[in-house]
Order: C-alpha cells, then structure tokens, then sequence
C-alpha cells in the first residue's frame, strides 16, 4: 500500500518537480570522489537536492526493514510448510542487507564513497585489535548462524549445562529461555566454539528411559511384560520406533530394569509422569514389590553379649 501511495504521488505530482528544480542549483559543500589518471582530484557537489534524496532514502530504507517480516511472507513463505526458525533467520538476513544498502546509497548521495569508508575500514582495523575483536568475532558467528541454521527460534537446545527454547537470534547473541522462564544471553560465538546440544533440529522425536528396581522375590518375566504393556497403551508413546525393557543387572537391593520408549519432544514430562504413575498402579494390582534401600548390621559380640539395662521407659 506504501509503495503504490508513493508511485500515485510522483504520477499526481509530476508535473510539480521542475519547479524544485531550483534545490540542485544550491551547492552546499564538495567532496572528493576520485583521483584522475593525471594525479587531479574530482570533487562533486552536494547540494540541497541530494540531502532531501538521501532523507527520503534513510527514511524509506527504515520503513521497508520495519515492515520486512511481511513482505518475505507475502512473497516467499505462503502456507505452513516452512519452520518458523527457517522464516527468521531469511527475515534478519534481508533486513541486514536492505539496511546496508539503504545506508551505503543515501551515504552516497551526500558524497561519502569508496575513498571515504577506506579510512573508515582502516580505523575499525586498528579498532578490532585493540578490543572490538569479539563483537566482530561474534557478529561474523551470527551471520554464519543464519545462514547454515545449527539453531533455530523455537529449537530446544542445551547449552553450557542450561537447556530452555531459542526465542531470539540476533545479530551479536542468541536469548534462550530456560525451562524456569529465565533469560539466557549467549554469545553467538559460542554456538560455533562449543559443543551445542539441538534437540529439535532435524528430528523431534526423542527417547525417554525409565529406571525400576523390583524386589528379588518378585517375578521378573512378569514385570517384563506389564512395563511393555504400559508403554503400548499410553497414547503419548510412539509404535514407531518400538519401546523395550531392558534388564540390566542385579542391583544391591533391586533387579534393575530399563524401560525406554520413544515421545514427540513436547511430551517428554507428561510420558514420564503417566507411565511412572501407572507402573507404581500395575505393581501394585500384581503384587510386584518396589524395593527401598535395606542394610543388614552385624554387631560383634565376639567379648560376650551385650548388656541392656531398663531404665524408667527407655532402653540404654
């Protein structure tokens, strides 16, 4: 709507433009541009005109990258097919490159060119090894998160020990939320010097294992088949890949069984909390026994036996 508005204004007023011709006749300063091949600088004049053009450009440049998100989903993201990570991260690297070149070209109305942002790009050398080399470092490990995508907004990702749901990736770090709703700011950096865990990156299905110990004197094979029965008839459990209950040893005061089962990423907790809650039901019902920890004490009486002594209502 912005862009017709525009197109109808410069038709309408055409006719109107001649007259503001005047505005190019008002130099206000010059700048050097180039240097000619015999050795003589060429200046160009700024004037009052080419300020109004690079306003209206910073302007224009600010409106598009503002409102960007919904002209990349007008054109290039209809339907639901496309992961909301895969949408943000083409949405942040557009609006960088619109404000680039939104900056580079209103800059080079008012006479700021190559031979200028020379000296620019000489000082930021001379800055970034004095003390800018991280923000570089992490803004170059951003646009590279961006673009080959290891994370994206909405993943769950363990990171440094803190796991939580990547709400925002930005140009210097990464915001993850942690399961206790607290913000975790990262350096991008990080994402491509450490060791990252994404549990949703290409796959959001995941394995739950559950531990049980049951009493010596019960019926192993027995509890074998209930806890295969328990995964099979909870509907958070996936038929595919199978479930399975393992064996693994004989404990101190249990025989340890594994139980693990597969459950879409999002159901994690309510699996684990369902199936424990109807494996300590199901026991129950077949009179399977869930140890606790029991330690026999073996006192030396190899001087004669111990000698008690009844003193009003306590034993000593």
């Amino acid at each position: 709507m912005l862009i017709t508005l525009i197109i109808g204004l410069i038709v309408i007023w055409s006719d109107f433009f001649p007259s503001i011709s005047f505005l190019n006749n008002l130099n206000m300063w010059k700048t050097q541009i180039s240097t000619g091949k015999d050795g003589t600088v060429i200046y160009q004049q700024i004037t009052l005109f080419n300020i109004i053009e690079s306003i209206l450009i910073f302007i224009s440049t600010i409106v598009i990258v503002r409102n960007i998100s919904a002209i990349i989903e007008i054109i290039f993201f209809r339907g639901d097919k496309y992961h909301p990570g895969t949408r943000h991260a083409y949405e942040l690297i557009f609006r960088y490159l619109l404000s680039g070149v939104g900056f580079f070209i209103g800059l080079r109305f008012l006479g700021v060119g190559w031979a200028q942002f020379q000296y620019i790009a000489a000082a930021m050398t001379v800055g970034l090894s004095f003390g800018l080399k991280d923000i570089f470092a992490n803004f170059v490990s951003g646009v590279i998160i961006l673009i080959e995508r290891p994370i994206r907004l909405g993943d769950s990702v363990t990171v440094g020990g803190s796991s939580g749901v990547v709400t925002k990736i930005r140009i210097r770090s990464t915001t993850i939320t942690t399961w206790d709703r607290h913000e975790l700011i990262v350096p991008n950096m990080a994402f491509l010097s450490e060791k990252i865990v994404n549990w949703s990156l290409s796959d959001k299905i995941m394995r739950v294992v559950i531990e049980i110990g049951i009493g010596y004197s019960s019926n192993a094979k027995e509890a074998e088949i209930i806890l295969l029965q328990i995964a099979k008839d909870n509907s958070k459990v996936l038929d595919a890949p199978a479930s399975s209950v393992i064996f693994v040893g004989f404990g101190t005061d249990s025989l340890d069984f594994k139980l693990r089962v597969f459950v879409n990423l999002s159901d994690q907790m309510s699996a684990q909390h369902q199936i424990r809650h109807e494996i300590n039901s199901r026991f129950k019902e077949a009179g399977i026994e869930i140890p606790f920890a029991q330690r026999d004490i073996h006192i030396n009486s190899d001087e004669g036996p111990l000698k008690i002594e009844v003193v009003g209502k306590k034993i000593l």
